[in-house]
This record gives structure tokens, sequence and C-alpha cells, in this order.
């Protein structure tokens, strides 16, 4: 067996190294689900139609059941594909015929004794009893997600994969490696051309096998991305192969941009399995996920700081991600002879972890001079401690609760000054609380209250400590502390007398049980404001994110048919059929003053959804997740999986600053259940999410830190994307502006004919004037210089378009794409003529470089 920390050394070394060509496979027809024996007819060949496997059996293992050359067969109704080796195989069937002639891609020149091999081992056997003779039955067939060919020529291998609801392959190329080596010889083709959009289209007996190259660049060892165009070269009437003009073999090539890295986070353990709960991202990308494990061999790295006690129960864990490319950094293990969950993380400028759960072990690790270092509640209490910057050690750790019942801790904010705001829920009523604090004591009729408390920096002591609730269930699900030191909770209710202020969005009567969003002033003293949220029956807000100039955006599910929208909102009822058990996620946009509602809108289908993860950019442009039960949760055309491939699973999505219309949503989950803890976005734009996956299938990335099910019934899983529709690559970072980078980015996908395309930028400096800029050639000389100096050498062919930021930095602006044919390209980016109280009059800032391609 290989070892498992040499393998992770190596599996790091190769993902800091590699270089990849992606090409999309689509074929002309389409397909759907089940490993059964009886075959579907297939629908009339169409060319351009995707070959949707989206709900395929795997790449099953031939252990004989077939009597052919495929190591391993993947089915879908209409179509078969195999893996030869040497070799991929793709062939219609119709109905209970055989497999039409096939058509068969061979790797020419490929090494000698190369065998695809499966890879992420899918639940479930087959097994396989044909005919009279025992000898020829198989049983305990297993089936994979993908297959990879393994140094199918020097320094290449290809992986074979669903991806989409489409057949993609993988050709991953190390630095050195010869490209020119990956010729594909075509048999069972008329044809082969290269059409005007850079496809590559095989024309067959039965239609067109069309193949796409994905959006191409290298990265710069300072982190910018220099876009490139791969392309396939044609080598003769039967041959062709790959080249991406101007690849520099020493750096890094990506291909395909819309799923940056994603990795499984989990153990072989056999109990309720592993999950990430929460996510926060550092200034430099970085990126750390808290959770619980549930086996002693859940991933942790040497010289980071360790009390694992799984064994005896599931532990919390810590881990740090390289944000660019999910190497990872340090994982920490930490519990007692119990169980615990981590439930949030707030990461402070100097990179340290301030994490906050629940633990029911005595022996949970505290640290000496801690301000609660005895367990003394019987059942759960919540925990608070912070590692130190490179996970190796516990600066502090400490239990909060009561004596005769404990608590549990679920949000949690730091200051720059060093202190913990916790936001949870207390079941006992001597939880500790402050003198002079807003609320000292608990109801005798309340058997739930929320709790905030500021822990001093060394967690040596309660700098304040207060209730919040009536005499009902009260609970506290999140929590963000701005600069003053003002924490903003949210929660739900069931107490009628449960504290609200004067002029507040509503303070009546929670009918059923309402959402509430409350912001304490810095000493905890009082509630700066504080309101309820929600219809005639009932709301849960589970997450919440602070605009940047005190608003606040949470998120949450709901029953009531009367939940307050507002006008235009995105969605403004709840989803039909009304069925007792019917709830919609919502997303509600409260002012600074807790009075008025910025927006507020439904967001769901047919089914269940429940927005768990929330986040707002200094311009208003609003992001959130979740889990999804439904067929029908809205997404966007061109995002990363617009169609489920699963019963239950996660999504993103990203809501205009007026929550009018949705700018991306996707799925993200695989055939099983998947779902969407929590999400953070870096000040660019890009969105990491933290959540799991049952038994496998969750979308990976090739030499991710984990790409395969680590197995036992559930896995954590993290990924980032940067939300780019269909047609849409980033290029040029952004010059930032006193609000931060200036994120330029696409309002819908490119398609030709489109009147309604068009441009969003967040991050701009506050009514600024400005330009969008568009050329289809080079735009790398406009730009702006490290002092604010405008930089620009207009190209003659460049389209200038006027531009205003609005107060908070953001800008819209149409761009019809009714003369653009598809397969056009061209570069945009807005400069912005800085302001004196933003960057300084004189000065410019600039937004990334987006390069678009006409679809």
């Amino acid at each position: 067996m290989r070892d498992a920390r040499r393998f992770r050394r190596q599996n790091q070394m190769h993902m800091l190294l590699r270089s990849s060509v992606v090409g999309l496979l689509a074929f002309s027809m389409t397909g759907g689900s089940s490993p059964q024996r009886h075959q579907v007819p297939a629908p009339s060949p169409h060319v351009g139609q995707e070959l949707d496997l989206s709900h395929t059996s795997g790449w099953i293992e031939n252990l004989g059941q077939w009597q052919t050359e495929a190591v391993l067969v993947s089915t879908s109704p209409g179509v078969l594909a195999w893996a030869e080796p040497w070799a991929i195989v793709l062939a219609q069937v119709s109905g209970g015929s055989k497999p039409a002639a096939p058509v068969r891609l061979v790797f020419e020149g490929a090494r000698p004794g190369i065998l695809p091999e499966g890879q992420d081992v899918l639940p479930g056997e087959y097994n396989y009893f044909q005919g009279n003779d025992p000898e020829r039955w198989t049983a305990g067939v297993r089936s994979y997600r993908s297959v990879r060919y393994r140094d199918l020529y020097h320094g290449i291998d290809l992986v074979l994969h669903e991806f989409g609801g489409q057949l993609k392959y993988d050709v991953i190329v190390a630095p050195g490696a010869d490209l020119s080596q990956f010729v594909v010889r075509c048999s069972g083709v008329d044809s082969l051309e290269v059409d005007a959009q850079g496809d590559l289209v095989l024309s067959t007996p039965l239609g067109a096998l069309r193949q796409s190259v994905g959006s191409t660049w290298q990265v710069k060892s300072n982190g910018d991305r220099e876009p490139l165009k791969a392309r396939y070269r044609l080598l003769g009437s039967d041959r062709f192969g790959l080249e991406v003009p101007g690849r520099d073999p020493a750096l890094s090539l990506v291909v395909d941009p819309e799923l940056a890295w994603a990795t499984y986070l989990g153990s072989t353990g056999t109990g309720t399995g592993d999950i990430a709960y929460a996510v926060d991202v550092e200034s430099n990308g970085n990126v750390t996920v808290v959770g619980r494990g549930d086996s002693v061999n859940f991933p942790a790295t040497e010289g980071t700081f360790q009390s694992p006690g799984a064994i005896f129960g599931d532990d919390a864990f810590v881990t740090r991600f390289d944000g660019r490319d999910g190497t990872l950094i340090y994982s920490s293990i930490i519990g007692g002879l119990g169980g615990e969950r981590a439930y949030d993380v707030a990461v402070d400028s100097a990179g340290r972890a301030t994490v906050v759960g629940w633990t029911n072990a005595i022996d949970f690790p505290t640290t000496p001079g801690a301000f609660d270092t005895t367990k003394e509640a019987p059942n759960s209490s919540a925990f608070v401690l912070r590692l130190s910057p490179n996970g190796d050690a516990l600066e502090y750790s400490t239990f909060l609760e009561g004596t005769t019942n404990g608590a549990t801790a679920f949000g949690v904010g730091v200051l720059d000054s060093g202190q913990a705001l916790v936001g949870g829920e207390a079941y006992s009523s001597d939880f500790p609380t402050t003198p002079g604090a807003f609320q000292t004591s608990q109801s005798p009729l309340s058997s739930v209250a929320g709790f905030v408390v500021r822990l001093s920096p060394s967690g040596s002591s309660l700098e304040w400590s207060s209730f919040l609730g009536g005499v009902g269930v009260d609970r506290i699900f999140d929590l963000a502390v701005d600069e003053s030191g003002q924490a903003t909770v949210v929660g739900s209710t069931t107490s009628p007398a449960f504290p609200t202020t004067p002029g507040a969005y509503k303070t009546g009567f929670p009918t059923g049980g309402d959402a509430f969003v409350c912001r304490f002033s810095a000493d905890g003293d009082s509630l700066v404001w504080s309101t309820l949220l929600g219809g005639t029956l009932v709301e849960d807000a589970f997450s919440v994110a602070l605009g940047r100039a005190g608003s606040v955006v949470v998120g949450g599910i709901t029953k009531s048919t009367d939940f307050p929208t507002t006008a235009g909102a995105f969605q403004g009822s709840l989803t039909p059929p009304l069925t007792s058990g019917d709830r919609d996620g919502f997303v509600a946009h409260v002012d600074a003053s807790g009075s008025n509602l910025i927006f507020s809108t439904y967001l769901g289908g047919t089914g269940i959804e429940i927005v768990l993860g929330t986040a707002v950019d200094a311009s208003g442009v609003v992001t959130v997740a979740g889990i999804n039960l439904s067929s029908s949760f809205p997404t966007t055309p061109g995002a990363f999986a617009p169609i489920g491939a699963g019963s239950d699973e996660g999504f993103i999505t990203r809501l205009d600053p007026k929550g009018t219309r949705l700018f991306y949503s996707t799925y993200i989950g695989g055939p099983s259940k998947d779902g969407a803890n929590d999400i953070a976005v870096s000040a660019a734009g890009r969105v990491t999410m933290a959540g799991y996956s049952f038994l496998g299938g969750f979308p990976t990335t090739p030499g991710s830190f984990s790409p395969n099910y680590n197995g036992g019934q559930r896995d954590g899983v993290v990924a980032s994307l940067d939300l780019l529709l269909q047609g849409v690559r980033l290029a040029h970072h952004s010059k930032r502006s006193c609000l931060g980078p200036i994120a330029l980015n696409a309002i819908e996908m490119p398609v030709s004919g489109t009147a309604s395309f068009g441009f969003y930028c967040s991050g701009a400096p506050p009514l600024a004037n400005g330009w969008l800029i568009t050329d289809g050639g080079n735009l790398d000389a406009v730009s702006v210089s490290p002092s604010g100096r405008l930089l620009l050498s207009m190209p003659k062919s460049a389209q200038v378009i006027p531009v205003i930021a609005n107060q908070e930095g953001y800008v819209e602006t149409p761009f019809s794409l009714a003369g653009c044919a598809a397969g056009s390209e061209f570069k945009c980016r807005m400069l912005f003529n800085n302001t004196a109280a933003c960057g300084g009059l004189g000065t410019w800032s600039a937004s990334n470089s987006l390069i678009i391609t006409v679809q």
C-alpha cells in the first residue's frame, strides 16, 4: 500500500508543476441514466447536440463480463463509451440493436503497456450472471467516476470523466513535456475539420462529434494570468493534435476556468462521515475550513497541533489550503474522548484561526489561564479556541457553558485588537453573563436562549456577555462584527417578547416563529437595533454578512407565503406547488438602520431550499450558497452546472445589488446528496464553498489535494470558483481603488445576436467617471501604473464607452452583441479617474480585464 503521507507530498509537488489542456467531447445525441441492461431508443442525430452523461453508471470495470478489449465502459441510453489500451471508443445504440459502427480515437505513438485505470470508486457493485456457464459469471464489479491514462506519453496524462453533463478529457502536461507528442488518429469518421469557432468536428455516418478546447492561460510567477489560446491542429485526413502558441513550458497552463480547484476533505470513517461547516478566506487568498472528522485517519499534517480522539467519536478539524490551487498548508485535529463539531472560523490579519463549536468531551484540550478550563455541563459545551498562524499551537482554548446544561457556539468574528465575538445558544440559566450587559438573565420560561460573548484577546476573560431572547426558544445561528466592534447576529425566535427596537422593520409578535436580525453595541450594553423578519408561518435566518456602509445581508429559509419581498425582486413568491413541506430559501438585504429592506427575495424551486452562506462585496453584489432539494432551482445559462446531477445538491448564486436578477447561479454536487454549508468570497470575487458529499461523485479537479472520494458515508468538500459564465475569461488583475480590487464581470452568457448582454463592475471609486474599453486585439497597453498613472496606448480599433460609478462604486452598462458572430472574441476593461475622496485626483484605477468569446 502506498504511504499516504508521501503520496500527498508528491501530489502537492505535482500540482505546483503541472500544466493542462482540456477538450470537451459533445456527441450528436443525448442520453439518460441507469446502468440497467435494457436500452432506450436514442433520439435522431442532430449535429451539435451534447452527449448528456449526467446520469451514467460511471465507468464500469470489465472483469470478463464483456468479451471486448474495453477496460472500462460507460453506458447511457443511446450511447456507449469505453476505454481501451491506447484508445477511447464511442458508439450509438438504438432500441435493442447492437452498437453501430463506433468512432475510435486512438492515441498514436503512446507508450507501450499503458492501461486505463479507474479513479474514485462509486457506490454499489454490479453482478453479471449471463449464460449457463458459472465460470463466465462475474460478481462484485465496481464502477468509477473517471478514467486515467497515466504517462500516456512522456510527461502527459489523460483523464476521461463526466463534467457538467458532458464527456470530457483533460490532457495534463508536465513542464518540459512536448505537447506535440499528443496525436489522435480517428477511425469511423468521414472527415475532420476545424470550424469557425475553433471546434474540432468529426463527421460520422451518425452525425457529428464535436470537441471544444476550453479557456486557456498560463500563470506568471507574480500570479498574473497571461491568456493563451489552445487550438487543434489537423495532421491529415484522420489525425489531429493540440498546440498552444506562446506557451512557456516552465509555467503552469490552466484551461477552462469555471472550477478553479476542488477537493475532497475526509477519511475512511464508517460513522456519519466528514463534513466541512464553515470557511474563511484571508486577504492573501488562503482558505481555512473547519468541520468534523469521522475517523482517526482524517488527514493531518506533521508539526501542527493535534489532539485527536476520533476513535471514541467525531473530532473537530481546522484545515488551511493555498487559495491559488488548493495545496494543503496545514490540517489540525482537535478533540477529546467524545464528540466535537467546529461550526465557524474567523481568521485575523496575522493568519490566526479562531474557531467555535461544541464538545461533549471532558478532556477537550484547553490552555492554562483560559476563561474556563474545566468542563462542568453534563452534555455539550461550547468552545472557543485560537490556533497559531501555522496551526502548530493552541494560543488559547476555553469552554463556554453553564453548569446544569451546556451551550453551542455557531458564529464567530474577530477584531483587529484581538477580541473574539461569539454567538450561539445556551441551555442553562447560569450561562456566564457580565454586569451591565444588555440581558444578564434567561427567562425561566425559556429552554433555549441566544448568547453573545466578547472574549479578551488572551481568551482569559469575558469582556462582556449577554443573553438574547424572550420566553420561547431563541437561537443565534451566525454572527458578523464590524470595525467598531458592533456584533450583528441572526437566528430564529418563537418568543412573544423577543426584544426589538422602536422604528425597526418589524417589531410585532413573531407568528409561528420568525427570523431576527439584531445589532449589539460595541460594549454589549444595548441593542443598536433589533428587528424580526418573517411572514405568518416559520422562518430561520442561518447566515449574515455586512455591507460596506453597515447594511446586513441575511440568508435563511421560510415556509410563509407572505414573507416580505420588495418590488421587482427576483422571486416574489414561494414556488408552487404549495404543499405542507414546501419551503424556499430567502435573501434579504436590510439597511444600516434596521428599519428598511434594500431588497428581499425568495430563492428556490418546487422543493426545499436553504440559504446557509452569504457574502456581499463593497458595492452590494450578493453571493449566497446552500442546499437544494429541487430539480427546478433557478440557474443561469453558461454556469458551471445549470442542470443538477443528484437529488440533493449544493448551489451557489450571485444577485445584483437590487436583488432583481441573477448574475450567476449553479448547482454544485454529484449524483448523490451534496450540500454547500458556507461560502467566503475574496475581494476579487472568487467564491470558495465548504460542504459535504455523500458517497462520492463530487466534481473535483485533477491534482487537487484529495481528488478521490475517501470512503465512508460522507466526505467534506472544498471548491473555489470564479463565477465566470461560459465564454468569459479573466485576464489582467485589477489596479485597486480605495474599496479594494475592481471586479468586472458579464451580466449574462455572451450569445451572438443578444441585445441584453452587458457588464457589471463593483469596487470602483464611488461617483467616479470612467470608460469601458473593448477591442478585438491587445489591451495590454491600457493599464494603470502602481503609482496610479494612466498608461494608455489606445488601439485604433478600440471602442470606448463612458461609464459613471454610483455612490456604492457600482457600474452596470449594456453591450449589445447583435452584430457579433459566434466564435468572435474581444477583450475589455474598465478604467476610472479617481476622485479626491477615493484614490486622489489625478490618479487612476482599473478593473481586471475580460476576454469574451461570443457563443
